[in-house]
């Protein structure tokens, strides 16, 4: 269901050799049946590659189950091209919901984008509200769909660095009112600082809230950090790898948004490099 806090229902086609052979369109028919009985709202077909390899018309079956029931159907078939995004899909239905349009974005209020759901997300909402910044939802991987009728509170949108993500922010913020900003992903000490004073610099709080919000938590993790580093201290880390992967690990942009080598230095890690070239590749270097 699309709102509320279920995670929908499944139903199987269930294909046997013979549906292999002879085609599984009827199995699909008989599922989405079923699907549109079960009071839903939308219904997502999700297609290995057994379909694309035995030639089913799906679009035909899909296409028919539309006009008998009027449901909002979704083909989701990675293997034939055609992958499915459902945050995209529930954040195009609320562009129509009234209190959606009717939200009026507010200075000091944000909202991440691309931050997962983890202990590091919530230690940055604690910070963010410390330096008197409001964090109004995060959206991306997961979405809410309740909460995000209120998207458009933030004046700000905080988007993690992610090229996996890029296409799908721009689709999201199009015709948004409000800003956007980008910075580096806050890993580390020196990483987290940066990314809270330009956070709150985008939405308007002054640099000294910010360094005061950041010093208060340092303080509290101060000494066992210093701990903890010492025990690193002394410790190298090797990397083998080509001159490609050494340009990849170099570039936060193919690692997911993680500065790796910064943030093993500021931990205390030393680290080696030895690169590989093929028989008859000329050596790569980091240089080049």
């Amino acid at each position: 269901r699309v709102r509320g806090e279920s995670r929908g229902e499944y139903g199987e086609t269930n294909l046997k050799e013979a549906d292999i052979i002879g085609g599984g369109l009827d199995n699909l028919d008989a599922v989405l049946k079923a699907a549109e009985g079960s009071g839903c709202e939308i219904v997502v077909v999700n297609a290995t590659c057994v379909p694309v390899l035995i030639g089913d018309d799906w679009r035909m079956v899909v296409e028919k189950s539309r006009r008998r029931s009027g449901l909002e159907i979704h083909y989701n078939a990675p293997s034939a091209g055609r992958e499915l995004n459902m945050v995209q899909v529930f954040f195009d239905r609320l562009k129509s919901d009234p209190v959606f349009s009717q939200m009026k974005p507010q200075a000091g209020v944000i909202n991440l984008i691309g931050f997962p759901d983890t202990l590091a997300r919530r230690e940055l909402e604690v910070l963010l509200g410390k330096a008197g910044v409001e964090v109004n939802l995060a959206i991306l991987p997961y979405l809410d769909y309740d909460q995000a009728r209120h998207f458009g509170r933030a004046s700000v949108q905080v988007l993690y660095p992610s090229c996996v993500y890029a296409g799908l922010y721009e689709s999201l913020l199009s015709g948004s009112a409000s800003r956007s900003v980008s910075p580096p992903a806050p890993y580390g000490l020196a990483g987290t600082r940066r990314w809270l004073k330009e956070v709150c610099a985008a939405a308007g709080v002054g640099a000294e809230r910010a360094e005061s919000a950041f010093d208060e938590a340092w303080h509290s993790i101060a000494s066992e950090w210093r701990r903890l580093r010492d025990q690193t201290g002394g410790q190298r880390l090797a990397f083998v790898l080509d001159a490609e992967h050494l340009r990849r690990l170099l570039d936060e942009g193919g690692m997911r948004g993680v500065p790796m080598l910064e943030t093993l230095r500021e931990a205390g890690f030393g680290l080696d490099f030895l690169l590989y070239s093929p028989p008859g590749a000329r050596p790569g270097s980091a240089k080049d």
